[in-house]
C-alpha cells in the first residue's frame, strides 16, 4: 500500500496462504494497492478512503493477478551454429488516430549460447523480429544477415503470429537464411559531431520499423561516419 500524495506512509506485507491480507492503523485517506508475485503480472489500483465520515470500513479489496506469458529459445544461423547477441523484439499490432500500425511490446537478446527469453508478457498476439549484430554472427563485412520475421520471413506480411494464453510458455527456434552481400553506407554530419551516435533503421511500406543493429559513432572533428555491413 502506499498512500497517495504523502509520502512516508508505504506498508508491505505478505498474503497468506488463501491470499488474504490485513492492515491495521492505517491513516485515513486515498490509497494505491499493488500486487506482485513471481510469475504473475503486477497489478495495481485505486482504494477507496479506509474510513468514511461515519467510520464505517471500506469494503475488503480484491487485487486480481493474472499468469504472465513468456516466450523462448534460440538463434542459429544458416549452419545452425549458435547466434551471440541477436536482438529479438516482439510486435503488436494497435491501433493509433485510427490507423493500425505495429509498435515494439518488448525484446531481450540472445546470450553466447544463442539462447533468450521474453518474459512478464500479457496474453496476446506478437510478431518476432530478428536483428543480427555482426559481431555475434561471426561474419566478415562482405556478408550480413537481413532482419528476419518469425520464422523465416523478410516481409512482416508473411510472419507467423505467436498467440499467447495467460500462462503460456512458448518455445521457439530461429533459423537465419544464408548472409547476402552487404553494403556500407559513407557520410559527413554537418554541424557539431560530439558524442553523436548513428543507428540504421530498415523500413518497409506498411511494415514496423526494425533496428539493423548497425550503428557507428561520428568522427567528432571530421563529422564523418561510415556503416558497414548494410543489406539490401
Amino acid at each position: 500500500f502506499f498512500q497517495q500524495n504523502q509520502a512516508g506512509t508505504d506498508v508491505t506485507v505478505l498474503s497468506d496462504a488463501d491470499g488474504s491480507f490485513r492492515i491495521s492503523n492505517m491513516p485515513e485517506g486515498n490509497y494505491q494497492v499493488m500486487g506482485e508475485k513471481a510469475g504473475y503480472l503486477p497489478n495495481n489500483q485505486g482504494m477507496a478512503p479506509m474510513n468514511s465520515a461515519n467510520g464505517t470500513p471500506a469494503p475488503p479489496l480484491v487485487l486480481r493477478l493474472t499468469a504472465q506469458a513468456a516466450i523462448e529459445g534460440t538463434v542459429v544461423d544458416d549452419k545452425d551454429t549458435p547466434v551471440s547477441y541477436a536482438s529479438i523484439q516482439l510486435l503488436q499490432q494497435q491501433v493509433v488516430n485510427g490507423r493500425r500500425q505495429f509498435n515494439p511490446a518488448a525484446g531481450e537478446s540472445t546470450d553466447e549460447t544463442g539462447y533468450f527469453r521474453i518474459f512478464s508478457l500479457a496474453a496476446g498476439r506478437y510478431y518476432a523480429a530478428v536483428t543480427v549484430n555482426p559481431i555475434g554472427a561471426g561474419r566478415g563485412k562482405a556478408m550480413a544477415y537481413a532482419p528476419l520475421f518469425y520464422p523465416n520471413s523478410t516481409e512482416l506480411a508473411a510472419a507467423q503470429p505467436l498467440d499467447l494464453k495467460a500462462g503460456d510458455d512458448r518455445q521457439i527456434r530461429i533459423r537465419l537464411p544464408e548472409p547476402v552481400p552487404a553494403r556500407e553506407i559513407r557520410g559527413v554530419v554537418v554541424g557539431s559531431a560530439t558524442n553523436m551516435w548513428l543507428v540504421l533503421t530498415r523500413q518497409a511500406p506498411g511494415q514496423a520499423n526494425i533496428p539493423a543493429f548497425v550503428q557507428t559513432q561520428v568522427e567528432p572533428k571530421t563529422g564523418i561516419f561510415r556503416i558497414s555491413r548494410v543489406t539490401p
